[in-house]
């Protein structure tokens, strides 16, 4: 097999490939003597009708068809082996003219190749300024008492004890919210998750900044067909999304986007922001060796699925439950190592 290699300017990859007649006359004859096989002639059982009589029953047109697709299969699978790709849409093939030798042209669009730069010194920086945030976290008494008039006001029982005690929290409210012995446990309490949702956010604008540092420091192209197909994707989540939450697509462009063009341009930065984030974390993940063991997965997709309603659980695809279970713990694991980067 011979073939050429041409990147387009769209990010995607044209191969023209050839295989020798005698390299393709082999996949040839493997239909052929398969289909002979599979013959039944009156007066033979069948895979015993002598092969000159059999050959005559065989359909040369339709071997060749299923010897070409066999031949492409297994020639383009060595290509991208020997590229060292990944493709992420079915290969676009095209057979050309040639009475000798099988010869076609295979178009492909495959994951950029990602070469991290070198990206620990400012993620460090950037975990200093978190561990710094997070030593500053704070909660003052007035977000406990927005948080208790709130937890009041949404109890019907509570109400009208509000509007005479001003919102005062007591022992006896504490008991009946929940496991509390007192105003103060509750208080407590409250004050705990307030403290744990500012650490979980001071942790996500961490996250972001590693992201971007990462984007910054790795320089590759993406193929405009993947930001495309990525970008419909978001496209169609939001229609769903939509269509779920009974607003007109049309009436939420108008009030957001002001034209369906705006909104691609929007979900096309979007897509090229994702995809990227995607490509270096995954180049993250194997500058750290950063594994996922089969027992952690089925952990993962236990706790998942045990959350899920009983009529719920029938419906799930395991397969996709797995996928996410992976995707999940991988990514969990990539951002404690980057976190763990220190100066």
């Amino acid at each position: 097999m011979n073939y050429t290699k041409i990147k387009n300017k769209d990010g995607s990859i044209k191969f023209d490939v050839v295989l020798k007649g005698e390299e393709f006359r082999k996949y040839f004859d493997e239909v052929v003597a398969y289909k002979i096989g599979e013959v039944e002639v009156k007066g033979f059982r069948k895979g015993h009708t002598p092969k000159d009589i059999a050959i005559a029953y065989v359909d040369k047109d339709k071997a060749f068809t299923e010897a070409a697709e066999k031949a492409v299969r297994i020639s383009l699978k060595k290509i991208t082996v020997e590229n060292n790709l990944t493709l992420v849409t079915p290969p676009e093939v095209k057979l050309l003219e040639d009475k000798e030798n099988l010869h076609y042209e295979v178009t492909v669009v495959a994951l950029p190749e990602v070469i991290l730069g070198d990206f620990k010194k400012d993620v460090a920086l950037s975990n200093e300024i978190f561990y710094k945030e997070l030593e500053n976290i704070s909660v003052a008494d007035e977000e406990i008492q927005k948080a208790v008039e709130w937890l009041i006001n949404s109890r019907k029982e509570f109400k009208e004890e509000a509007k005479k005690n001003e919102t005062i929290l007591t022992d006896e409210m504490a008991q009946k919210i929940g496991d509390f012995k007192t105003a103060h446990d509750l208080k407590e309490s409250i004050k705990e998750g307030i403290e744990a949702e500012k650490k979980i956010r001071e942790a996500d604008k961490n996250r972001a900044r590693i992201i971007d540092t990462l984007i910054s420091k790795t320089l590759f192209d993406l193929p405009d067909m993947l930001i495309n197909k990525t970008m419909e994707n978001l496209k169609n989540d939001l229609k769903n999304s939509l269509e779920s939450g009974k607003i007109d697509y049309s009436e939420y462009i108008k009030k957001n986007y002001e034209s369906e063009k705006k909104l691609e341009e929007s979900l096309k930065k979007q897509a090229e922001k994702e995809l990227r984030a995607h490509l270096v974390l995954e180049a993250v993940a194997k500058e750290l060796d950063i594994k996922v063991e089969d027992n952690e997965i089925e952990e993962e997709m236990n706790k998942i699925f045990i959350k899920q309603p009983e009529v719920a659980r029938k419906n799930i695809n395991l397969q996709q439950l797995k996928d996410f279970s992976y995707g999940t713990i991988k990514n969990r694991k990539i951002f404690k190592a980057l976190e763990n980067i220190k100066i």
